[in-house]
């Protein structure tokens, strides 16, 4: 989901139709397909039961209806290193590599770390499958 306008990457949430290669006229190396999502937030902690304290730990689903566990959004801060109480941050692509990396997987097959100063505006970008947007470097 590029800046929360849903269903516009190359993988779609289930019952909202399909894609194939050639619905994604922004170019396969230009597109994200997936990419690292890393949970364990320090202030993301469980607060009772037997678990309490320890931080805790999530999921993510390829394409799902419940929003939190979609992995693939640039809504937000690319690799928060904390909630700081924004639960939507859950959502992002965040991993803890040394240096604020995130590693992307795009749809021709290759993929790489792409670092957490990139501008929002090209990820968004490489975030949609048509959206018509030219990327150089970056």
């Amino acid at each position: 989901i590029a800046s929360g306008k849903p269903l516009t990457g190359a993988i779609v949430n289930v019952g909202s139709g399909s894609t194939d290669s050639a619905s994604i006229t922004d170019g396969m190396s230009d597109t994200i397909l997936a990419g690292e999502q890393a949970w364990n937030f320090p202030d993301y902690l469980f607060s009772s039961g037997p678990c309490s304290g320890q931080t805790r730990w999530g999921f993510g689903y390829w394409a799902s209806p419940y929003p939190l566990a979609t992995g693939f959004t640039t809504k937000g801060l690319f690799n928060p290193k904390k909630t700081d109480g924004d639960l939507s941050r859950l959502s992002n692509f965040r991993s803890d590599h040394i240096g604020g990396m995130v590693n992307l997987l795009f749809c021709d097959g290759h993929s790489r770390f792409v670092n957490d100063s990139i501008d929002h505006g090209i990820l968004d970008a490489l975030a949609t499958r048509a959206g018509g947007e030219t990327i150089g470097e970056f």
